[in-house]
């Protein structure tokens, strides 16, 4: 749990450092500047500590969900072949557990980042907000989660030793949190619904 909150951390610094704040959604939080501008950073290195630590607790929390789903798919399929075992792993994470990690990530992600950094506590406009999230990057997301993980796993389950899969599955982990941090703060790609206590 530990090491996908750090994981995470990680992750999402190099995605705020990636990121230009025209193309960021303004959740009103305060950044700092950890870095002066200089040669490397002509202009400096902000950070949203908020933002990196509810993303951070998000992962801590799902690491335990993770470890148990890959050590519940070698209990299934550990009298399969070889190839037909791995097959059968990659095909059950991709379409059982990856929909609902995703959908789960961009929704709750949303609503906790809105309640501590907005300070929204309209539960219909937090609903909201959610679905809007979703109906914008849940496609794209879980896409990019086969396109990604589909690969990755297919590689650590057929060709690695257990040893290995931990550090290599980090790696990944790191990467995939870049991108999925940059997902989850982009501005939305279409104009939300009226949220507000609104009567007709």
């Amino acid at each position: 749990m530990l090491t996908s909150a750090m994981l995470m951390l990680i992750g999402d610094t190099v995605a705020q450092y990636l990121e230009t704040e025209e193309k960021t959604e303004d959740l009103g939080s305060k950044k700092f500047m950890i870095v002066t501008p200089n040669n490397l950073f002509p202009n400096g290195f902000k950070i949203d500590p908020t933002r990196s630590v509810v993303l951070a607790l998000w992962a801590g929390s799902m690491g335990g969900l993770f470890t148990s789903w890959f050590r519940f798919m070698d209990r299934i399929f550990c009298t399969w072949p070889r190839f037909s075992g791995v097959i059968g792993k990659v095909t059950l994470t991709s379409f059982g557990l990856s929909p609902f990690t995703n959908a789960a990530f961009l929704s709750m992600v949303t609503v906790v980042e809105h309640v501590v950094m907005k300070h929204e506590r309209d539960a219909t406009a937090l609903a909201w907000a959610a679905q809007d999230k979703l109906d914008d990057e849940f496609t794209s997301t879980l896409v990019g989660s086969w396109s990604f993980w589909v690969p990755v796993n297919f590689v650590s389950w057929m060709y690695l030793p257990s040893h290995l899969r931990v550090a290599f599955g980090g790696v990944a982990a790191m990467v995939w949190n870049v991108y999925l941090s940059i997902v989850q703060h982009r501005k939305h790609r279409h104009h939300s619904h009226a949220h507000s206590n609104e009567t007709s």
